[in-house]
């Protein structure tokens, strides 16, 4: 192929998977952007849902918080527990993590001072988990993760086409 004819090429491809991939890569870039600043935007909801946890000199003992989740769990025994998160921050909660028989997480969050169960967060209808289904597969599944991948391979070719037009050579 000549110089001029491959060039031609490079930009016409270079110009088509630009413009296909463009949308679908400023919703991957901004929710990546949000998944990010997760920790806080969780911590947020968290607040929003449950009120401000006030520093107190004396947190209560992990023991306690797991003697008041399995306590709850006497009411809901289709959850078993699989975690236990520590306070962050002394602002923070214990954020206990429940799945039932589906794998659905469900998170128990309990006061760090007063050990009283501040509320239950189903965790599938989080913008967290819309963010991250978006991110990884446009909210379509499996599928969606094919696509993402296939776009993935679409910017390693665009940066390749970059650099054969590149003009500093």
């Amino acid at each position: 192929m000549k110089p001029r004819k491959f060039h031609d090429f490079a930009f016409m491809l270079h110009r088509y998977i630009g413009f296909a991939v463009g949308l679908p890569i400023v919703f991957i870039s901004l929710t990546g952007s949000l998944l990010v600043f997760k920790p806080e935007i969780e911590q947020l909801l968290i607040a929003q849902n449950f009120g401000h946890i006030q520093p107190q000199p004396q947190m209560v003992s992990i023991d306690a918080v797991l003697a008041t989740a399995k306590s709850e769990l006497v009411n809901r025994p289709e959850l078993t527990l699989n975690s236990i998160r520590l306070p962050s921050k002394p602002s923070s909660p214990y954020q206990i993590d429940l799945f039932d028989p589906t794998d659905q997480l469900t998170r128990l969050f309990i006061h760090p001072y007063t050990g009283k169960i501040m509320g239950w967060m189903e965790s599938d209808s989080s913008i967290e988990r819309v963010l991250l289904k978006l991110h990884y597969g446009l909210l379509s599944g499996r599928r969606g993760e094919i696509i993402v991948g296939i776009i993935g391979l679409l910017l390693f070719i665009l940066s390749i086409t970059g650099l054969i037009l590149w003009t500093g050579w």
